[in-house]
């Protein structure tokens, strides 16, 4: 059962979705977010710091962090993100900024409070299953830019 829709900034990109239920949101920015209940827009613009849910249901919980920063000291942006739930068999998966780095270099990936894909190339594979990971270099020839989006180019 795959669902297919067009990107609602870019109509040259599609995401797939597998299996069902199934619905989109998205948190991108300083930060704009778009919920499962209103694809079409207007998105949800937050400015202010803080830990928020993004998602919350008997299966999987998503909460986004959002902070001020050098590159936007009046808006917070999003800096962080976390997973929890059966999704993940009860463990927690955490992305977030943590520095003095700037950039990719500042983020760390946590799972249950242990550091995973901390070097670049590695890949990470729980022992039970419930998340496998890789974190590799996106070579230039791989990716271009459309007005301020990365798009990854297919095959």
């Amino acid at each position: 059962d795959i669902h297919t829709s067009k990107c609602k900034a870019a109509t040259d990109r599609t995401t797939e979705i597998f299996g069902s239920p199934w619905g989109k949101c998205m948190s991108f920015g300083d930060p704009h977010i778009f919920t499962f209940d209103r694809q079409g827009g207007p998105f949800i613009s937050a400015m202010d710091a803080g830990e928020f849910y993004l998602v919350k249901s008997d299966y999987v919980d998503i909460q986004g962090r959002f902070g001020y920063s050098k590159d936007y000291p009046a808006y917070a942006a999003q800096v962080g993100l976390a997973v929890s739930g059966k999704a993940l068999n009860g463990h927690t998966l955490q992305l977030s900024y943590q520095g003095p780095q700037t950039g990719y270099k500042g983020f760390k990936v946590l799972y249950d409070g242990q550091e995973i894909l901390g070097q670049l190339p590695s890949q990470y594979n729980s022992a039970d299953g419930a998340l496998s990971g890789k974190l590799s270099e996106i070579q230039r020839h791989e990716f271009y830019t459309v007005d301020w989006d990365t798009v990854v180019k297919d095959g």
